[in-house]
């Protein structure tokens, strides 16, 4: 919508009520909740409103604060990466509509490989309605604007130069400073698609946390987060519905989507896993504190560790620790006996990560 626009501005061929309209979509993002979406918004106003020499008068304040809080994160990454961003700056939306662009050149945009955009249908189908668009004797007007607009080949060359500086800019600047590294959804929207949410990412570890003594929900969920993050294999719950509870979806932020959970009951269910795990070749690990354990600092951890998170205030029964193949402490300098059982599995699996996978 935006690009078409600023296309018809260039020709002189829009009318008020479309400016109006996208330039209000836009201008109602403006003061959204999500920085990303704020910026792209406050940035494609003002370049709107910028190419349209007729529009003086009404939208004139909002622009001159939406400019003055663009001035303000002149420095911000995100800011500078939009500033030389091709799409936004140079992209014509008849003009780019070339086969050369959508094949070549857009995989440069895009930091995609050829065979990826080969292989999307969707493109493919794009060029061939292209093709029948220019063809045919029943669409002239569209026919003789793209020829009239469309852009060489050899104009869309330099794309790549482009990229890279873009790119070579952007990181100098971050030498210069520190800035916060944030996630970015749309990096891998193409891997990841979230409505999928029986299809669990394929883990890089052996570890399995099994938190079946546990009963707090939202130690639970804190673990189901750190689980996910650290690249656990399994996590072990007693209990699936637990994965409905609002308490244990306010720690884990869809944690448990992404990872493998298996219900397995205390006692003689839990028994019955630890000899089959064992079987398997893992070994059996507490977090516990006991006469005989040792210090997580000079621990090594098995390739395939199985760990058990003890309960809240009892810990691990005493039917299970003759079970263990190792009980592990981490050391404590304070009064106070023991760490909340989140706080110790994230330090436990972190360990863990640290020593095989980082």
């Amino acid at each position: 919508m935006y690009w078409l626009l600023k296309h018809r501005i260039a020709d002189s061929t829009f009318s008020n009520d479309e400016f109006e309209f996208v330039l209000d979509t836009l201008l109602s993002h403006t003061m959204g909740q999500i920085f990303n979406i704020r910026l792209h918004a406050q940035y494609l106003s003002t370049k709107l409103y910028a190419v349209n020499t007729n529009c003086k008068g009404k939208y004139d304040y909002t622009i001159e604060v939406i400019n003055k809080a663009l001035t303000e994160n002149a420095k911000d990454k995100h800011f500078m990466k939009l500033k030389e961003d091709y799409f936004f700056n140079e992209f014509d939306a008849i003009g780019n509509l070339t086969p050369y662009f959508l094949y070549n050149s857009l995989p440069k945009l895009c930091d995609s490989n050829n065979s990826e955009i080969d292989n999307l249908e969707i493109v493919t189908r794009f060029v061939q309605e292209i093709n029948r668009n220019i063809n045919s004797n029943d669409n002239n007007a569209f026919k003789k604007e793209w020829i009239r607009c469309r852009l060489k080949d050899e104009e869309l060359v330099n794309i790549e130069l482009i990229k890279n500086a873009e790119t070579k800019k952007v990181e100098e600047f971050e030498k210069m400073c520190t800035l916060q590294k944030k996630y970015v959804p749309w990096k891998n929207m193409s891997d990841v698609n979230v409505y999928e949410t029986t299809k669990k990412r394929e883990s890089p570890s052996d570890l399995i946390v099994v938190a079946s003594l546990i009963d707090k929900l939202p130690n639970l969920g804190g673990m189901a987060r750190t689980s996910e993050v650290f690249g656990v294999k399994r996590y072990v719950i007693d209990s699936l519905r637990h994965l409905q509870d609002k308490q244990f979806q306010g720690l884990s932020v869809s944690a448990e989507r992404w990872i493998d959970i298996e219900e397995i009951r205390p006692g003689q269910p839990l028994k019955d896993y630890l000899n089959r795990k064992k079987a398997e070749g893992y070994a059996v690990i507490a977090a516990e504190q006991t006469s005989t354990g040792s210090k997580l600092q000079t621990f090594k951890f098995p390739r395939k560790t199985l760990l058990l998170l003890g309960h809240e205030k009892e810990g691990i029964p005493c039917d299970l620790l003759p079970m263990m193949d190792h009980c592990v402490e981490i050391p404590q300098q304070g009064f106070v006996r023991s760490l909340n059982v989140h706080v110790t599995a994230a330090i436990f699996v972190w360990e863990y990560a640290r020593q095989h996978l980082l």
